[in-house]
């Protein structure tokens, strides 16, 4: 309807729909089904999807400019701005027939607004045909279901008492157990007790060679 009343280049005078991004946006009703059907929570803006699909092929520039003049919210902007190359490369890796370990996916999606996650379902379908957009639906959901919701035992405070000094080295250690435990590799609370004591004497002792 927009383009028949020619009111895309009000957006801006970059965004086309033709090729790919026609594509694109044919693709979002399919990946909107599966977010809905499989009920994962927030919901996702529909129409933002939609505006995000039309700027697919546009650069952070162009999706700016857009949201100042739809004068969207922060969290609406933010979303627009993942409408190009970040969604459609997390697409690509999703999407591969090689392995994909949970920790890197998750690595990936974290922090990710529904609408870019549901952008990223519609990349694949439109890109990576029938196999990808399986691959992709499969990892994303385990994230959505299972592993955006990983919690390990280990805190600062344990890191305090392992002699480890505040700092960014906390986050870096936190996110190496976080990982381990996605992949599997921490069965049980001692075990990633073990791997927290080996990080931070690791760290311990790489500080006191500087």
């Amino acid at each position: 309807l927009l383009t028949r009343l020619k009111l895309l280049r009000f957006l801006h005078p970059r965004i086309r729909y033709a090729g790919m991004t026609k594509r694109l946006v044919a693709s979002v009703p399919f990946a909107v089904a599966w977010w809905e059907e499989e009920r994962f929570a927030p919901s996702a803006d529909r129409p933002l999807i939609y505006l995000m699909a039309l700027l697919s092929d546009t650069g952070l520039s162009e999706a700016r400019s857009v949201a100042k003049r739809l004068q969207l919210s922060s969290a609406q902007s933010r979303a627009a701005e993942l409408a190009g190359q970040s969604t459609g490369r997390i697409s690509d890796i999703l999407s591969r027939r090689e392995s994909v370990s949970p920790s890197r996916a998750y690595r990936l999606l974290a922090d990710l607004p529904p609408e870019a996650l549901v952008l990223i379902a519609a990349k694949s379908r439109t890109w990576h045909g029938k196999e990808g957009w399986v691959r992709c639906r499969q990892r994303l959901t385990r994230y959505l279901k299972r592993d955006r919701f990983i919690k390990i035992v280990v805190g600062g405070k344990d890191l305090v008492d392992l002699g480890l000094k505040p700092g960014p080295v906390y986050k870096r250690v936190l996110d190496r157990l976080v990982d381990a435990k996605l992949d599997g590799a921490l069965p049980s609370e001692a075990a990633e007790r073990r791997m927290a004591a080996h990080l931070a004497h690791r760290a311990i002792a790489r500080s006191s060679r500087l």
